[in-house]
């Protein structure tokens, strides 16, 4: 369990990057609506007060924040994203990506 925390509090680093490339999505005109919809709840979820964690839990504050950005950038696969920025797109498939460590912690699928 150590290790995934480590993990986790690891993804806190890239956090603004991030969220730049859901922004990016987000204001993307050839992205698709299901795309923007994720986009934007991942957005959401940021700045709502009904945090899993609380962010203001120095230190784990976040952890539910970037698990939240890396579950959504994995359900963006499955639609159009549009013509986004390659930078972009590499953060938004490195974070689909890195959501299969998630699974591997709860124990399941992420989607189910």
């Amino acid at each position: 369990m150590v290790a995934h925390i480590d993990v986790f509090k690891g993804w806190a680093d890239t956090i603004h990057h991030d969220i730049d490339a859901f922004k990016a999505l987000l204001e993307s005109p050839k992205a698709d609506t299901s795309s923007k919809r994720l986009a934007a709840a991942a957005l959401s979820y940021l700045v709502s007060r009904m945090d899993l964690i609380p962010d203001w839990n120095e230190g784990i504050g976040v952890i539910d924040d970037v698990m939240v950005l890396r579950v959504c950038a994995q359900l963006t696969q499955d639609h159009d994203r549009g013509a986004l920025p390659t930078a972009v797109e590499i953060s938004l498939d490195r974070m689909a990506n890195e959501a299969e460590k998630i699974a591997s912690f709860v124990g399941g699928g992420l989607h189910d």
